[in-house]
């Protein structure tokens, strides 16, 4: 059962101020086009690089994997992450994973590729919400959240 104190009132949702923000929304789009890019696009790469089809399972099996670290892996990092230093940081070590495939097909690299690259992703969507929760007031996290995502 839900608390009644605990329900949003009636009245509108503070304005929210885009401006302040508008780096990090830049950042937050830029992230969502190389993601897909390079969810889409590795497949066709390991495999072109001569992977098997057992290759191409593994190669998302170990994104899926280490996905599974992102909450231990960054949660000191998001527990300061009132200045966007934390989407910074985890968006650089995202990048990274993304880029490291331009070194070469080795399965050693394609596997460190994955790791980090799947330990990073899905923290992204956990620095805006940790960035929102910082620097807007309760009332306005569910628009402020709508705005940046």
């Amino acid at each position: 059962m839900i608390d009644a104190s605990d329900q949003a009132s009636n009245g509108p949702a503070p304005p929210i101020a885009i401006t302040p923000m508008a780096i990090f929304l830049v950042a937050y789009f830029m992230f969502g086009a190389g993601y897909i890019a390079y969810m889409t696009f590795m497949i066709a790469y390991v495999r072109d690089g001569g992977g098997s089809a057992a290759a191409q399972s593994a190669f998302w099996c170990v994104i899926g994997v280490s996905s599974f670290a992102s909450p231990w892996a960054w949660r000191g990092v998001l527990a300061r992450g009132q200045s966007g230093r934390a989407m910074a940081i985890i968006l650089g070590t995202n990048a990274v994973g993304a880029a490291m495939p331009l070194l070469g097909h080795a399965p050693v690299i394609l596997g460190v590729s994955a790791s980090v690259f799947g330990v990073a992703f899905f923290a992204v969507v956990a620095a805006t919400t940790a960035f929102v929760r910082f620097n807007y007031p309760k009332e306005a996290w569910p628009k402020a959240i709508a705005v940046v995502t």
